[in-house]
């Protein structure tokens, strides 16, 4: 069931902004506690090979243990990519705004996620850091579990080797290394000091995005399950940590693992983790995080009203609002 969106907004109150941009940081965190877990073969590269670090079991365990991790360019890339789209669509974001290229400064992609402008004239845009903070996300199998090595020909207009016009047998065999399906990646996204219309966009955004990593239009279907939202007055502890503890909890060490039950060590371990916080934490499970989840998603199908709060957020230049 869901509630209406200003009943959401008055259950996240202690940790929004209201009004005008915040220009000093509060201090006022969300995080989503997130389980993403891959539904097809994933690519997760920087330079040719599957990102991996090696580092500590667990909590309890400090024998060495190398893990897949997901950058978190990776991550945020691809729910940027997609809330622009969505919202592109819905005029919210001025078509001129590129990423990489020349950015608005004004829209709410900008206002969330940050931008850099390369002018330094007067009439600069500025920078703005990101207030999305986010983590590394680390596999919680080992490496050698969960991945794979693919060998593949790059065929020719014919379907083989063989160059028509060289009358030659070319040699093209590449291969890449995989994540397998049902991978589990334990991950953290903090919101800071986000106005509510903010938070709807960059929550939103792990909601809708289906895809990360190398060649998406393909492979890279991850399935992105929110375990708990935390409310706080800081940062919680590292998406590290808490796979690091889910680790000590698990039965079964081998994959596949049955997703319902990391879920559910997932949520025990959080628990256990803020309790350790020092400063108060409150955090949303069960039905109560089943009516947000609801909320947003119908946002998101029905989004008129969430169109309308979103065009309400004011640019964060102080000169630019006494303009208006």
């Amino acid at each position: 069931m869901a509630m209406k969106l200003e009943q959401l907004k008055a259950l996240l109150k202690e940790t929004l902004i209201e009004g005008e941009f915040p220009y000093t940081p509060k201090g006022r965190t969300i995080t989503a506690i997130v389980v993403r877990t891959t539904q097809s073969e994933a690519i997760f590269r920087t330079d040719g090979d599957l990102n991996k670090e090696t580092v500590s079991a667990s909590l309890k365990d400090p024998s060495p243990l190398t893990r897949v991790v997901v950058t978190k360019r990776k991550l945020t890339a691809s729910e940027r990519r997609s809330g622009r789209e969505f919202f592109r669509e819905l005029g919210i974001i001025p078509e001129d705004c590129s990423i990489n290229k020349s950015m608005c400064g004004q829209c709410v992609d900008c206002l969330t996620y940050g931008f850099a402008a390369g002018d330094k004239d007067s009439d600069s845009k500025g920078s703005m850091k990101s207030r999305i903070i986010t983590d590394n996300s680390y596999s919680l199998l080992e490496a050698s579990q969960i991945s794979d090595i693919k060998t593949f020909n790059a065929t020719g207009e014919s379907g083989t080797m063989y160059d028509l016009e060289d009358g030659k047998q070319r040699q093209s065999i590449n291969s890449d290394e995989y994540v397998r399906p049902q991978a589990h990646f334990i991950d953290i996204e903090t919101f800071k000091d986000l106005r509510f219309g903010e938070f709807l966009y960059a929550f939103g955004n792990i909601l809708r995005t289906s895809r990360y990593g190398a060649t998406p239009t393909r492979i890279g279907k991850i399935k992105n399950s929110i375990v708990a939202i935390i409310l706080s007055k800081g940062e919680v502890f590292s998406s590290l940590e808490l796979t690091k503890g889910i680790w000590d909890r698990l039965e079964k060490k081998e994959h596949p693992l049955n997703t319902s039950e990391v879920e559910e060590k997932t949520l025990e371990v959080t628990v256990e983790l803020a309790d350790r916080l020092p400063f108060k934490t409150t955090i949303i499970t069960g039905e109560e995080l089943q009516e947000v989840l609801e909320t947003v998603r119908m946002a998101y199908k029905e989004p008129e009203e969430l169109k309308n709060i979103i065009s309400e957020l004011s640019g964060w230049k102080k000169d630019e609002k006494k303009k208006g």
